[in-house]
């Protein structure tokens, strides 16, 4: 059954590629949406955050819930899980109740 993503990522037709860190094999959907992000940027400049990157983080977030069993709100997305925990240890001095990030 896995074998048909196969074709999704073309270095896997030239070699066998075992690096599954942040440069995992790119695929052409990956690509492709890449692609569609520059564009976006090229053409609105950062107004492209408030509506349309916005709305693809919450899809985002949403997906990741459903496979976890999870609220969107409880999923934080970040560039790496090495870089997470520190990020996170900056968090314990934010006072219980406190809306964060905060815009204040």
């Amino acid at each position: 059954e896995l074998a048909r993503y196969r074709a999704e990522f073309p270095i896997l037709e030239r070699q066998i590629y075992l690096n599954s860190c942040s440069l995992g094999a790119l695929s052409v959907r990956s690509r492709r949406l890449v692609e569609t992000v520059m564009d976006e940027w090229q053409s609105r400049g950062a107004a492209a955050w408030y509506d349309v990157w916005w709305e693809r983080l919450a899809e985002l977030r949403r997906g990741y819930a459903q496979v976890i069993g999870a609220t969107p709100r409880e999923i934080a997305l970040h560039a790496s899980i090495s870089s997470k925990p520190v990020l996170r240890s900056s968090w314990s001095t934010v006072p219980t109740g406190s809306p964060f990030p905060s815009s204040t």
